[in-house]
Order: structure tokens, then C-alpha cells, then sequence
């Protein structure tokens, strides 16, 4: 044959929608008169006159016979195979698969190929009754058969186990539930990328602002490397280095001591002078006097009233 005599191709049965008989297999002789069967076919009554007694072939057989075969034929023309089937191989019309024979697995994974005669044992039993059936699939561990892959090449063990335990210069795996570190510098329990963090403070420090009456705005102390320590609220300018007693008292220069005038500070405008009356009738002044104090600049502005041979005291403020 050439490759340009292909068949027609069936694409449906003979007769899928007509009238037809089922054909039996044993001979319908004494049964229905006239009836096809596998064994018979038409029997000889259907080729003898209506005459001579005759019986004409019925044409419901010619569709259940037609149906049956061209059924096959499509079938195979689609490429299909067939599964074992034990009232087949069993029928003694059949006595089992001959060699060579091939199979589709029950579960369409793939072949059997038969290498005994009359075998009628199922490939696909699980229970050691398969005989003479050989997997038809390429076998990476065949060592013989029709699975065997001829001139394969030599791989690693792990190519066809799979297993871990074959490869080779397998990598140390670290235990599990290994716990993180943040002190450690290395190892497993090393933590990568770990951002840099305050150090402890080794006291409780105290909350600034959120109080009653008190915003939430940030206090900023810091030391200006010159013996003051500046204070500022959120972006603003600062507010000046805190005054601590020891300074207090350095500026007052002894104001306290009787006939003192020495001012809290220097002698710019806004400034007080705190001073103590004690008989010194040059310094006596009533509440809101504008003048000079001795040994002072500018004008000063009292704040409350003293006598001369008096021991109150009396606040000045310089407003020029």
C-alpha cells in the first residue's frame, strides 16, 4: 500500500439513527427465522426463494451488522485503543489477546504490550495475576523489554530518585524554629539589615508635654559645648541656656546684702535690681518713681514703695 490510499475516514456509524437489530453472537437457527448472528451470519433460508419456503433477510440487520463494524472502524480511525476486557479475552471465540497485542492502562496513563498467545490475564490486576504483560511506556531503570531506552545517558542518581539523600555535596540545613538574635553578629540566628536603635538610657526619663494645660508640642535640651544648656520648642529659636542657682547667684553679685543695688544681671533694658532699704534715705522712693539708681545706667522704675529707716525691699526695672 502507499501512504496516498488512506480510506475514507467514517466520522459516524452506519445506521446511528435508522432502525436496527442488535446482531447476537450464537446462530439464531430455530430462534427467529431469518435472524442474523455473528456465528451464521444471514442463514441459508434468507438466500432461498419465498417458493421454496425462503425467508427474506431483514433489513434491520443489514443496519445492526453495518453499525457494529463501522463503529470499530471509527474508532480506530480516531486513534482510539482499547482496555482489557475479561468477557473478550475470555470468550472462547476469542481464548485471550494474541503476542504482540497492545493495551491502553485502565487509567489511560499509558500501554501494555502482550508477549504470550492466548493470554487472558489482566495487565492492570494489583494482585500478581497479570502474566506476559510488559509496561509498553520508556522505563528509565529498564534493563531489557520494550520499555527499554536504548543508548540513554549516564545521569546522577538524584535524576531518577528524586531523593535528597543522593545528592551530592548536599548543603548543611540549618535546624528549625531557629530563634532570632538581635545581639548576634552571625549565624543563622543573625538578623540581616537590622536598623540602628537608641541605646538604653539607664534611667526613666520624663515625658515632655501632654500635660494639663500643656500642649504637645517637643522640648529640645541640648548642651552648646560651652557650659550652657539651650532650650527650644519645636523649630523655633531657641529661648536661651537655663540659669541654675549657681548662676543666679554668680549674677546677683551679693544682692541680697544690706545697700547692695547690683542687678539681677547685666544692665539692659528690661532688667531688675532688687534692693533692700535700710536707712539709706537717697534710696527711699515711692511706687512708680523714674530715676537713676547709684552706681547704675539708665532709668530705672520702682515697683512698690520704701522709706528711708525701713527694711522692705523695692524692685527696680530699667525702661531706658
Amino acid at each position: 500500500m502507499q501512504a496516498n490510499q488512506t480510506p475514507t475516514l467514517v466520522p459516524l456509524p452506519f445506521a446511528t439513527n435508522g432502525l436496527r437489530n442488535v446482531i447476537p453472537e450464537a446462530s439464531q437457527a430455530g430462534v427467529t427465522p431469518g435472524a442474523a448472528s455473528f456465528n451464521d451470519g444471514f442463514p441459508p433460508v434468507t438466500m432461498q426463494p419465498k417458493t421454496q419456503g425462503g425467508v427474506p433477510p431483514d433489513g434491520k440487520d443489514f443496519n445492526g451488522i453495518l453499525y457494529d463494524l463501522s463503529q470499530t472502524v471509527r474508532w480506530v480511525q480516531a486513534g482510539g485503543q482499547f482496555v482489557y476486557s475479561a468477557p473478550f479475552a475470555t470468550d472462547p471465540n476469542v481464548s485471550g489477546y494474541p503476542q504482540g497485542a497492545v493495551l491502553v492502562r485502565a487509567d489511560y496513563s499509558g500501554f501494555w504490550f502482550n508477549e504470550a498467545d492466548n493470554n487472558t490475564t489482566n495487565p492492570d490486576a494489583t494482585d500478581g495475576s497479570a502474566r506476559s504483560w510488559v509496561s509498553l511506556n520508556a522505563d528509565w531503570n529498564a534493563a531489557g523489554g520494550p520499555g527499554q531506552i536504548l543508548h540513554r545517558p549516564p545521569l546522577a542518581t538524584v535524576a531518577t530518585t528524586g531523593s535528597y539523600d543522593d545528592l551530592l555535596n548536599r548543603p548543611t540545613m540549618p535546624p528549625g524554629q531557629v530563634n532570632s538574635d538581635w545581639n548576634a553578629s552571625s549565624g543563622v540566628a543573625a538578623i540581616l539589615n537590622k536598623p540602628a536603635i537608641q541605646p538604653p538610657l539607664g534611667f526613666t526619663p520624663v515625658q515632655q508635654g501632654g500635660g494639663a494645660g500643656q500642649g504637645n508640642n517637643k522640648l529640645y535640651l541640648g548642651w552648646d559645648g560651652s557650659g550652657h544648656i539651650l532650650g527650644q520648642i519645636d523649630n523655633n529659636s531657641s529661648f536661651g541656656a537655663l540659669a541654675w542657682l549657681a548662676d543666679v547667684n554668680a549674677a546677683v553679685g551679693g544682692a541680697w546684702t544690706t545697700n547692695n543695688l547690683q542687678p539681677l544681671t547685666v544692665n539692659g533694658l528690661g532688667y531688675v535690681a532688687f534692693i533692700v532699704k535700710n536707712g539709706d534715705s537717697s534710696q527711699s522712693a515711692s511706687e512708680g518713681t523714674v530715676m537713676g539708681l547709684p552706681g547704675r545706667p539708665g532709668s530705672w522704675l520702682s515697683s512698690g514703695s520704701a522709706a528711708a529707716a525701713s527694711d522692705y525691699w523695692c524692685v527696680w526695672t530699667r525702661i531706658a
